[in-house]
């Protein structure tokens, strides 16, 4: 509680605010009000209502340094305020999706259980009565039994500072926490956690102890946040399966090539041909891909996950070693009929169109390309006919003595580069039927 002193001719008197049920049994009602009292703040905190007690003492002498001197006096119970915290229409909604997400939120707050409960509920955080905790006697609780109670509690209610610090200590040894805050109580939760998040209409020490400040006090921008990240960390994992995939086909098409006894199938400016404008073309658009649909259903990874998890690297090995052995056996079976040139044009053309079909495959991990087709990426269509026209500029165009590159039957250039696009959609798409059926 907390209150102030007043001055009253010759007396003084203090006019405090609190917990409902403290004030009420410090009062000097008799038994049978006090239960009336009781029973109404059950009511109010049941509707939802945050209920805050009024209370006095009078002095007739001596004023009192700290609110600990009241202790031993009664008080004259005044009022229960009822003040009614309206909840955001998108509150409910950010916290089925961050739920959906594999995200447990729990609403650590001072309110009175009941009013806790009634608010949890209507947000969806808790379906029974036991998965609220009344923290007054947290004190008495010991480590141990505080952290085999905390696993299904989804509101703290009545919660002091100390109590938060504890709770969020506990919750820390197992998971990763984020805790959001705005007055001077939060600080030591905000900087015990692993994210703390201020809100921007709170207190300046709480700015400065957040690591992240929320500018609109809304809960569902940290839902937009954590999908804001998905995406993000999706569309690196992208772009760095893709350059991985290229690059290692790449070194394999030599590597093949100088095992089996066979000229190099591509020169040196083809290759920087090749990384420097064929895989740019798709790199940058597949780092702006939307967000998958699944996006906000998958659970968390873990701290320690690494960028490319078991079936990427499965998939871009498979898919590496496809390119190189299609293009070298494409280089091989030109050469015995036409010259090197001839072959080595061809075998270039199929090492490009190979990368053209395995950045489609980039675009989504698990889910099929034609379904990702539904999900627009006007950036990776712009890169794409980039990438198409440059192509045809090198095989028809002025560039063709400087990427060495020869006239060759159209029908010769063609189903060779479409057998490849094809094999490599084809096995893309079989590991991630694999990846989601069986991984």
């Amino acid at each position: 509680m907390s209150g102030n002193t007043w001055e009253i001719g010759e007396q003084f008197e203090t006019v405090v605010k609190g917990a409902p049920e403290k004030l009420i049994a410090r009062s000097d009602w008799k038994s049978s009000d006090k239960q009336a009292a009781e029973k109404a703040l059950h009511h109010l905190t049941g509707m939802g209502y945050r209920v805050i007690g009024l209370a006095r003492v009078r002095h007739e002498r001596k004023l009192p340094e700290t609110l600990a001197d009241l202790d031993s006096q009664t008080m004259e119970f005044m009022a229960l305020l009822a003040v009614a915290d309206e909840l955001r229409p998108e509150a409910t909604q950010a916290i089925r999706q961050a739920r959906a997400a594999g995200i447990t939120v729990r609403m650590i707050t001072g309110d009175h259980a009941e009013t806790a409960y009634a608010i949890g509920k209507e947000l969806g955080l808790v379906e029974r009565r036991e998965q609220v905790l009344d923290c007054r006697d947290i004190d008495q609780m010991s480590q141990e039994d505080l952290r085999d109670t905390v696993g299904d509690i989804r509101v703290f209610a009545r919660v002091v500072p100390e109590a938060k610090h504890r709770i969020l200590g506990i919750l820390k040894r197992d998971d990763i926490t984020a805790m959001t805050g705005d007055g001077v109580n939060d600080v030591p939760a905000l900087t015990n956690a692993h994210l703390g998040i201020a809100m921007g209409s709170g207190s300046q020490i709480a700015k400065e102890a957040g690591d992240i400040v929320l500018l609109d006090d809304n809960f569902s921008s940290v839902v937009r946040g954590v999908q804001g990240g998905r995406v993000i960390f999706d569309n690196i994992r992208r772009m760095v399966y893709h350059m991985l995939t290229t690059s290692l086909g790449e070194v394999l098409v030599f590597i093949i090539a100088l095992i089996v006894g066979l000229p190099l199938p591509v020169v040196a400016v083809q290759i920087l041909w090749i990384n420097l404008v064929t895989d740019t073309a798709f790199d940058i658009p597949l780092g702006l891909e939307p967000a998958e649909d699944d996006v906000m259903k998958r659970p968390p990874r873990g701290a320690k996950v690494g960028l490319l998890d078991r079936h990427l690297v499965e998939r871009f090995i498979i898919l590496a070693v496809i390119m190189a052995a299609l293009t070298v056996t494409v280089f091989w079976y030109y050469l015995q009929d036409h010259s090197l040139d001839y072959a080595r044009t061809i075998a270039f053309t199929v090492l490009v169109v190979v990368q053209w079909a395995n950045a489609i495959n980039a675009r989504s991990e698990l889910s099929s390309f034609v379904t990702r087709l539904r999900t627009p990426n006007w950036a990776f269509v712009v890169g794409f006919a980039i990438a198409v026209i440059l192509q045809l500029i090198v095989l028809f165009g002025p560039l063709a003595d400087v990427m060495y590159v020869v006239p060759v039957a159209l029908g010769d250039l063609l189903w060779p580069s479409l057998l490849g696009f094809v094999l490599i959609l084809a096995a893309g798409e079989a590991h991630k039927w694999y990846s989601r059926n069986y991984t």
